[in-house]
């Protein structure tokens, strides 16, 4: 339960602050959860969320905390790459928030697989022992599995934010 309650308060934190920062933010948050939340149904073969009170499942194995915590990793690194880098194109911003969305995931994944919270089935396992594996700890193709996913719902995100134009140009102080 301590988990749980975590990850909702860092998401309460996370969207007081964006809040702060930009009007918008709230509807970015729901757009992005929306973005994970389907990307997280659609593979949940490929691994199982365990070991969390029976509140913070959605269907079957698929949580609506873990994708809170996706969806906190997904907008911090947005906000960073928006704070830090405001006037790059927006296919550098899109891949700088890859990388660092990246380094958050294998961190959190690591720790989650140690504490039981994420599993993986056994013909997944069996694929990643077999696998070449970055800097003899990451398997390649987990590494490959997090960039594609994560990309999948940056880009869901940034489409939906353009399309309903929900800019985030005030995290810069409103410079474009």
């Amino acid at each position: 339960m301590i988990f749980e309650i975590l990850i909702l308060l860092i998401t309460l934190a996370l969207l007081l602050f964006l809040q702060s920062k930009n009007k918008n933010s709230w509807k970015v948050f729901l757009i992005t959860a929306i973005g994970v939340l389907l990307f997280e149904y659609y593979t949940q073969a490929l691994w199982f969320n365990q070991n969390l009170e029976r509140w913070a499942y959605l269907y079957l194995d698929v949580s609506w905390i873990m994708t809170l915590l996706w969806t906190d990793v997904i907008l911090f690194s947005i906000f960073v790459v928006e704070r830090m880098k405001p006037k790059v194109s927006e296919v550098k911003k899109f891949f700088m928030s890859i990388g660092i969305i990246t380094i958050f995931v294998l961190a959190i994944e690591w720790v989650l697989i140690r504490t039981g919270i994420r599993g993986y089935p056994k013909v997944i396992l069996d694929l990643y022992e077999s696998l070449p594996r970055l800097f003899g700890i990451v398997p390649l193709k987990e590494l490959i599995y997090v960039i594609a996913f994560m990309s999948l719902v940056v880009a869901f995100t940034r489409y939906w934010q353009a399309n309903y134009n929900l800019k985030f140009d005030k995290f810069n102080g409103g410079r474009k």
